[in-house]
């Protein structure tokens, strides 16, 4: 609705302010629409990819201003995922699960944590939408929840030491948990 990149960054920021003292949060924020800035002027002004395109300019920012690599991280994950977040609610089981896998939700929960507040200030760093809900951090929340209960430790038991195997039955088993996670919700009549 700004029209101009810029004017909406400083906005996110802004908000990305209110939400967070994070520094990973705030750089995420700074940083999550840079790839628009590799558009082809021809495809104005739609964006597509942008995501992924603004990953490898993140990477090459950081680089260059020796980013620390927890900033770094939150940077290049707000840009690849960030309209994952908006999307949450129509994204297959699968998504869901190697979104997780690639933030690290088991080893590093506060990673996707970071990408929920940055998306949500993305969300909300527009005019007329500062104080709107963002249902889809809560839904991704509770989606993570399912997604750490899988056991990893008891299904790696079972394939002694076969590391493909055992990576497709953890993988197999957290689509499982997100598909039950995502039916229990529609039989008890939430919105996903």
């Amino acid at each position: 609705p700004e029209i101009d990149t810029g004017i909406h960054t400083m906005m996110v920021m802004d908000m990305s302010e209110l939400l967070s003292d994070r520094l990973e949060v705030r750089f995420g924020a700074m940083v999550h629409d840079l790839g628009k800035a590799v558009t082809d002027p021809e495809n104005w002004p739609k964006h597509h990819k942008h995501e992924i395109k603004g990953t490898d300019v993140v990477e090459a920012m950081c680089d260059r201003l020796r980013v620390p690599n927890n900033i770094r991280a939150a940077g290049v994950q707000a840009s690849e995922f960030h309209t994952h977040v908006h999307r949450a609610k129509d994204l297959d089981p699968k998504t869901v699960v190697k979104m997780f896998d690639r933030l690290n939700v088991k080893n590093k929960p506060r990673q996707l944590a970071d990408l929920l507040l940055i998306a949500e200030a993305d969300a909300r760093g527009r005019t007329g939408f500062e104080n709107r809900r963002y249902p889809q951090a809560d839904h991704l929340r509770e989606l993570a929840k399912h997604y750490l209960a899988v056991n990893s430790r008891e299904i790696a038991a079972r394939y002694a030491g076969d590391g493909e195997a055992i990576r497709d039955a953890i993988r197999k088993a957290s689509v499982q948990a997100i598909k039950q996670a995502l039916r229990f919700d529609v039989q008890i009549g939430r919105n996903v």
